[in-house]
């Protein structure tokens, strides 16, 4: 176990949709008390067969992602022993605070990508518009009151901009 917090930030490969190719992202939080995944990206069977998979929805996305990017894989990749992963989060719901970085806000599908973010795009709301964008008016004001490191959940430019370096502490 560290003696600090550390944020690790992969890509569990890529989806093409609209000509857009997006970033699946997930996250391995090192902390003292034990190791968290967030998200844990796509699932090893979308690299093997996505239709049968994702079904209907293979004929929407177009998948990049080989067994090397699943998230056992790459946790091996940099000595995390995924038996030693403690506790598993799910998206939606990130705020970490990291020692030296300071905050950082995961925003995963609540706020796709910048335009989101700043309300150039509407969210994808999967039940209320006026709820997404609340959400996101919220999360910013969290961000900024935490002049948190901002991660979106499937922005390109975003990824690039932060994932080098993979690592924060």
């Amino acid at each position: 176990m560290p003696d600090s917090v550390e944020l690790h930030l992969f890509t569990s490969g890529t989806l093409v949709f609209a000509g857009f190719e997006v970033p699946v992202p997930f996250f391995l939080i090192r902390h003292p008390d034990g190791n968290v995944v967030v998200d844990g990206g796509n699932p090893l069977a979308v690299a093997r067969d996505p239709r049968a998979h994702l079904g209907p929805l293979a004929d929407v996305f177009e998948v990049h992602m080989t067994a090397e990017d699943h998230c056992l894989a790459q946790l091996e990749r940099i000595g995390a022993d995924p038996a030693a992963i403690t506790h598993v989060v799910q998206t939606h719901l990130h705020m970490v605070s990291l020692q030296q970085t300071g905050a950082v806000l995961l925003t995963a599908d609540a706020a796709d990508n910048r335009a989101q973010w700043h309300g150039r795009m509407e969210p994808r709301a999967l039940t209320s518009l006026q709820d997404a964008l609340n959400s996101i008016e919220l999360l910013r004001r969290i961000a900024a009151e935490h002049d948190a490191l901002v991660v979106h959940g499937h922005d390109p430019k975003n990824w690039a901009a932060v994932s080098e370096p993979s690592s924060y502490r």
